[in-house]
């Protein structure tokens, strides 16, 4: 959604919606504090992990340009909507294209008592050290 105003000489400008608080306050957690696991000590499929979540919080369009198989898909946006489906219990790894978004998310589920370590380098180094990916919309 995005809001319209009219600025002088009729022309109208278009502002994004305010982004949820969440997203721009950093917290308790520093960026420093949470743990970055390399590419290379994961497994190229997440299908049969038990215990063990990759949370893809990347837009849909990225999803689909490439993904790991077996990775869970919750775009950033929708994390705290749909927090239910991220397991407490398990080990949660967060990916997204570069590491970003993957610390804000992990910033954000350590206030509200997840754990949880970031891919170091996002899907550009997952990509870049030759790892699998899958393509299509299909998935978590």
């Amino acid at each position: 959604m995005h809001v319209s105003i009219r600025a002088s000489a009729g022309a109208v400008v278009h502002r994004p919606p305010p982004r949820p608080a969440w997203l721009c306050h950093h917290g308790l957690v520093s960026m420093g504090d949470i743990r970055q696991v390399p590419v290379t000590e994961l497994p190229n499929d997440f299908s049969d992990e038990v215990g063990r979540v990759l949370l893809d919080v990347r837009e849909d369009d990225e999803w689909a340009a490439g993904h790991v198989r077996g990775a869970t898909h919750i775009p950033l946006g929708d994390v705290p909507a749909r927090i239910e489906e991220i397991d407490p219990d398990a080990e949660l790894l967060v990916v997204c294209h570069s590491s970003g978004r993957s610390m804000r998310v992990l910033q954000y589920l350590a206030q509200i008592g997840y754990e949880g370590s970031c891919v170091s380098g996002g899907m550009v180094e997952w990509v870049q050290q030759g790892k699998p990916v899958e393509t299509g919309s299909t998935g978590s």
